[in-house]
This record gives structure tokens, sequence and C-alpha cells, in this order.
């Protein structure tokens, strides 16, 4: 993989980090902000968790050589993971909220 690719590619990944965040600072109050935050750090909860057993375990056998799993063990791992997150998600944003009074 070139170095141009991976700048780049890192540079996305940056941006694609940080901007949720900074529209939702600037666009919702101080109530609404903290309950987003507490969905979007659920969602990067299972994005961290999606990259440090999946896509670490692919690229570490992919660099050393080692022999791949199959796609479908992969995409199977990660369609269990996306539940589990989108059922954690679910059960935050299902959370009773509290009011300002």
């Amino acid at each position: 993989m070139s170095r141009t690719r991976v700048v780049v590619s890192t540079g996305v990944h940056a941006v694609g980090s940080v901007l949720p965040q900074l529209v939702g600072l600037a666009a919702l109050e101080a109530a609404d902000y903290g309950y987003f935050s507490a969905l979007y750090l659920t969602y990067v909860l299972g994005l961290s968790v999606v990259f440090s057993t999946v896509c670490d375990a692919w690229i570490v056998t992919a660099r050393t050589g080692g022999q791949l799993a199959r796609w479908s063990d992969y995409g199977n791992t990660l369609a269990w993971v996306a539940l589990l997150c989108g059922a954690a998600v679910a059960a935050v944003a299902g959370a009773p909220r509290s009011t300002p009074q």
C-alpha cells in the first residue's frame, strides 16, 4: 500500500471522526448534545471493537503472509458486532432522558 494512500485514508477517517462531533456541538443545545454524545460514544465503542478485533486480525494475517480466512467469516463476525452494537445504541436511545427544569 502506498504512503499516499495511507495518508489520504487516515485523513478521511480523521475528518469523518471529528465532523459529526463538531456539527453536533454547533447545531445542538446542551441537553441534546449530551444525548447525542451518549449515542455517538456507543457507536464509537462498536467501531473500536470492529477495528481491534476484526480489521486488525485481518491486516496482520495479510501482512505476515498467513492464510486469510474466507470473507464470509469476517462478514459474519462484522454482522454480529453490528447487531450487538445496534442493540446497545437502541438501549441508550430508549433510556429515559432527563429534561432540565
